[in-house]
């Protein structure tokens, strides 16, 4: 296959793909797409080999991705680590880079066609992206209602469409018991949550259902009064969904609904307790994707297989420093729950640019944001250093040395940005190691994939245009 030819990432906008588009051998498209994602800039010169013994094991152990796939010694570990895991968490450095998503969905297939995973979970409403999963399963044909489900305007980029492209010509080849399904497990669309969770009970629970409505008109002037001091209101509210929660577990335990109608009804319940509850404490979000990852994982069976994606502060299995709690992440009570079955693939990069949400007099718009090469001292630096295409390397192996399993233990400032309000001047910033939170590599992930440069993802044109800066 050319390497033009990556998996169905063909610039046609929210259109369906073309009917010769079908599923590829995913080795064949780990190799082609990433090859692209690589960027390499080998030559044929010899290389000095490096003298820090941090670049030294990551320029020996680093896995090109577009080798991933495709056997060999060092890439063995990841094949392994990818047989025993029940969900294996994909993160990003930002939520706007061309290469990092291009690489999920790479990986993602992999996945899926040898490793066994049936589940994609995504960083969106658990009640919205059901319209995701109505696309990939052919319920639906609207490919921009599909998109719609994933919810911000961050995640409204061509890369996304490609994602649920690609799923779709998967289920439309797979047999019954391949087949994938895609699920939300976030917790910031408090409507879609509730009138999920009502549609579900009305017809048996028309009190409780009401219920559910009214803490849903309540929970926003709750949730500013507690920001402005009182939050007497807000823990009442909780209460009251906690004690709600209660009695509907208890009738649905003799309610007599099939298998699918029961997970279904648990799922819309732990959606909507999270909506109420993630505002708690710093880390109340992490917590609801977290149990809603892990529910999602239990209700599929035993043997189900999820990758699930996300940003790297999700994804990860340490606390959330980044808010100044120690409150584990939504990684960390994966793991918590799952042990070395979770396996969390952390995201970092060099320079290049990425996209993200930004106001332009009251409008929200894409907006291209430049970096710059890492500073020593960086957690990108070594990698930086030596790696001329992504990579990925493996974390939890013991090298010997010791100075490469201090580092992994070590905190070192990285680049994580987020989906919009990026400061104006990130060029200036990125090259200083003062300004960004530490990583604690191993503390944090499995492993981690390096794009040594990226570009910004694509925005799906819907009337507003994107700005460069």
């Amino acid at each position: 296959m050319k390497i033009e030819e990556r998996c169905s990432m063909g610039q046609d906008g929210l259109g369906v793909s073309p009917a010769n588009r079908g599923v590829r051998r995913s080795r064949t498209m780990l190799s082609a797409v990433l090859a692209l994602v690589a960027g390499v800039l080998g030559s044929g010169c010899a290389r000095e080999i490096p003298r820090d013994p941090v670049a030294r094991w990551i320029d020996e152990s680093a896995v090109p991705l577009r080798e991933l796939g495709g056997g060999g010694d060092r890439g063995e570990v990841f094949g392994e680590a990818f047989e025993r895991a029940r969900v294996v968490g994909l993160g990003e450095a930002t939520h706007g880079q061309r290469e990092s998503f291009e690489a999920k969905r790479a990986i993602t297939m992999h996945l899926i066609e040898h490793h066994g995973f049936r589940i994609v979970a995504y960083e969106a409403s658990a009640s919205a992206a059901k319209a995701c999963d109505a696309y990939i399963s052919g319920a639906s044909d609207d490919l921009k209602a599909g998109m719609g489900g994933l919810g911000m305007m961050i995640w409204q980029i061509e890369e996304n469409a490609a994602l649920l492209r690609d799923l779709r010509a998967w289920n439309q080849r797979a047999s019954a018991e391949e087949r994938v399904r895609f699920v939300g497990v976030d917790v910031q669309d408090a409507e879609a949550a509730a009138a999920s969770l009502e549609r579900a009970l009305k017809d048996r629970w028309s009190a409780e259902a009401a219920q559910v409505l009214s803490i849903r008109d309540r929970l926003n002037d709750r949730v500013s009064a507690m920001f402005s001091g009182n939050r007497a209101g807000y823990d009442e509210l909780v209460r009251e969904t906690d004690e709600l929660g209660a009695r509907l577990r208890a009738a649905l335990a003799g309610a007599g609904l099939s298998p699918a109608e029961a997970a279904a009804f648990r799922g819309a319940l732990r959606e909507f307790e999270g909506c109420v509850r993630m505002h708690l404490t710093p880390g109340g979000r992490d917590r609801a994707m977290g149990e809603l990852t892990v529910g999602a994982l239990e209700d599929a069976g035993a043997n189900a297989k999820m990758v699930l994606w996300a940003h790297n502060m999700h994804i990860c299995r340490s606390p959330l420093r980044y808010l100044e709690s120690d409150e584990l992440a939504a990684g960390g009570h994966i793991a918590r729950s799952l042990g070395d079955r979770y396996y969390a693939i952390g995201f970092a990069f060099g320079e290049g640019e990425f996209v993200a949400n930004d106001l332009d007099n009251g409008t929200w718009i894409f907006r291209t944001y430049g970096i710059d090469p890492p500073s020593e001292g960086m957690l990108e630096y070594p990698f930086h250093a030596v790696l001329k295409e992504a990579s990925i390397v493996d974390l939890r192996s013991q090298t010997g040395e010791e100075k490469v399993e201090h580092w992994k233990r070590e905190g070192h400032p990285q680049r994580w940005l987020g989906g919009y309000r990026v400061p104006a001047n990130i060029r200036e910033m990125s090259r200083d190691a003062t300004k960004f939170l530490p990583t604690y590599p191993r503390e944090a992930f499995d492993a981690l994939v390096f794009l040594p440069r990226t570009t910004g993802s694509t925005p799906i044109r819907s009337g507003s245009d994107a700005k460069g800066r």
